[in-house]
């Protein structure tokens, strides 16, 4: 989703990633595009203990809350830097990271606009932006989705009895 094609393990063969998998514990890193809430949600889900893994209901309850801040432009942005993001008022910006490494008082933020560029860009040009749309989508996910997930789940944990021929 946020890897843009790179191939996860990039040269490794299967063996190598089992060991690295199931003896040394190793996940993949943060692509440089994917939002902190989300990797850790990723993390999660690669537990090695299945027990400690979230429910498909648990990854629907949590995701809206994990979604990234997305924010709007109030001016244009057309500086020369390579690594920083150009803009138009206006153009709505998903925050990636708050403290990027370059730049970890915040100064500036890394964010994408919707068409997949990234860079840098001044919080102080933006405004909190307040729409309901998901910003890669425009869906909302249904509480009521997330009920119907947890009866199931409920039902699928239940006992069942074996009918004798």
């Amino acid at each position: 989703m946020f890897s843009y094609g790179e191939m996860p393990w990039n040269g490794k063969t299967g063996a190598e990633i089992l060991q690295l998998i199931d003896q040394k514990r190793e996940h993949l890193g943060r692509p440089v595009t994917c939002p902190e809430d989300m990797y850790d949600l990723m993390e999660e889900c690669w537990s090695y203990s299945p027990q400690k893994r979230p429910t498909f209901a648990q990854i629907i309850t949590q995701f809206p809350e994990r979604l990234p801040q997305t924010v709007r432009a109030i001016c244009d942005c057309r500086d020369s830097a390579s690594d920083h993001l150009q803009f138009r008022k206006d153009d709505l910006i998903v925050v990636i990271d708050r403290t990027p490494s370059s730049y970890p008082d915040g100064y500036y933020w890394f964010g994408s606009l919707r068409n997949g560029r990234t860079g840098l860009f001044r919080p102080t040009d933006t405004v909190a932006h307040l729409g309901a749309e998901n910003p890669s989508s425009g869906e909302v996910i249904s509480t009521g989705c997330v009920t119907k997930i947890e009866k199931k789940e409920k039902e699928d944990k239940k006992p069942t009895k074996k009918v004798k021929p």
